[in-house]
């Protein structure tokens, strides 16, 4: 389990590191408002994809090892389809998204859905690398086609944009139906009923915990769009960027703990390794962060673009709650390995509420200030959640929550396991 932990980080990383470089390289070129258009664009997909993964997400991963592929396939095709076409319609209704991008929207969330479906498969039948490297593939494309356009082309538009995301998912769902057709036998069955219903019994929690989540993460620049524009809302997006890069800490380590508790289901081995975990990941995206509050507005204005050079001020209203964020995502996995999703999904509910309340009262007096503080309020909010929920569950002593010595020494020694196998 855990080198294919390892891997799993590995492509992470280099996907979190090339997809910050297309940030970097859309701000600068593109400016802020082309940032604040690519933010929605993104923003609209991903909700799509999380609709999907209602049917064609967890539930399918869960159900691979016992369901035929074409009685999974199938009817995660079919959503894939309507999940596509809802979010559109959705984002129609509700905001000032412009209407030529809708259907960029629908195409490329559909091509998108599908090759997500067919990757959760290689998930569900244990194709690790397969899975890990198809995705890593569509980052690297992503990245490659967008440096070809701006700098060898001088085609610097959203427009462009949108056509490099169009080459990189279609070659990752290609290559998803080159592996399916190999590897997989397609026997046909008519047994849906059953395995619909398995599906949504396994799915509906978890994906509607995740689109709230998103909604709690992104709900400011619905706000922020309408009350000052998509250039802000560009500004915006690029800090919560910078911000938010630090995550890949706590969702690193959240993996091996969750395969730790899931593997087990022994309380005292989850609560030892969630305690020890939570400290670590707070440790280490603190001393990760704290670069980050020093940046010179200069320095940023050369990264990003002049536009760009007062982030600073967000990066640093952000850090109280991207840091407690960071610790409560150990909680969440927590849960999550046991099981409790409707946990998870309360407090995330909980979460967007306040995000929803706090931008609608702080960002048309206070700006992009009173979205960053909206966002950062909301997190700390959710995390002390969280930590009261979890101290009900295991009897956790909050003298237990300091760092010691012994915790870095027992994480060291397992990552010195990994390098060995």
């Amino acid at each position: 389990m855990l080198p294919k932990v390892l891997v799993t980080f590995i492509s992470k990383f280099l996907a979190a590191v090339f997809s910050f470089l297309i940030v970097i390289i859309t701000s600068k070129l593109i400016g802020a408002e082309g940032r604040g258009e690519i933010s929605l664009f993104v923003l609209g997909i991903t909700l799509s994809l999380l609709l999907n993964n209602i049917i064609g997400g967890s539930a399918l991963v869960l159900l691979a090892s016992d369901k035929k592929p074409l009685q999974l396939l199938i009817p995660s095709y079919l959503w894939a389809i309507v999940s596509s076409i809802l979010i559109p319609i959705t984002l129609l209704a509700t905001t000032n998204i412009s209407y030529h991008l809708l259907y960029h929207i629908f195409f490329i969330s559909l091509i998108q859905s599908l090759g997500s479906v067919n990757l959760n498969l290689f998930l569900g039948l244990k194709k690790y690398y397969l899975f890990n490297i198809i995705n890593l593939l569509q980052v690297l494309v992503l990245f490659t086609v967008i440096s070809v356009f701006m700098f060898l082309l001088d085609m610097r538009t959203v427009s462009d944009y949108i056509t490099a995301m169009y080459i990189s998912f279609i070659l990752q769902t290609l290559s998803t139906y080159w592996f399916l057709i190999k590897f997989i036998n397609l026997e046909f069955t008519l047994e849906f009923r059953s395995t619909i219903r398995s599906i949504l019994n396994l799915g509906v929690i978890i994906q509607v915990c995740n689109i709230v989540q998103l909604l709690n993460y992104r709900f400011a620049y619905f706000i922020l769009e309408k009350e000052l524009g998509i250039g802000i809302l560009g500004v915006f997006a690029t800090a919560t960027a910078l911000a938010e890069s630090v995550w890949l800490i706590s969702k690193s380590i959240s993996m091996i703990q969750y395969a730790e508790i899931a593997g087990s289901k022994d309380k005292t081995i989850a609560r030892r390794s969630t305690i020890r975990f939570a400290k670590l990941s707070l440790a280490a995206s603190t001393i990760i962060y704290i670069p980050l509050l020093f940046i010179p507005e200069n320095i940023f204005a050369f990264i990003f673009g002049v536009e760009f050079k007062e982030i600073g001020t967000q990066v640093i209203l952000f850090s109280p709650g991207i840091l407690a964020f960071s610790f409560s995502t150990i909680l969440a996995h927590y849960f999550a390995g046991f099981g409790r999703n409707s946990i998870n999904l309360l407090i995330s509910s909980v979460g967007l509420l306040m995000t929803i309340v706090l931008s609608v009262v702080l960002i048309p007096s206070m700006g992009i200030n009173g979205a960053a503080i909206s966002v950062s309020s909301s997190y700390i909010g959710t995390t002390i959640l969280y930590l009261v929920i979890f101290k009900q569950d295991v009897g956790l002593k909050l003298r237990e929550l300091i760092p010691k010595v012994s915790d870095f020494q027992l994480f060291a020694y397992e990552l010195k396991k990994i390098t060995k196998k």
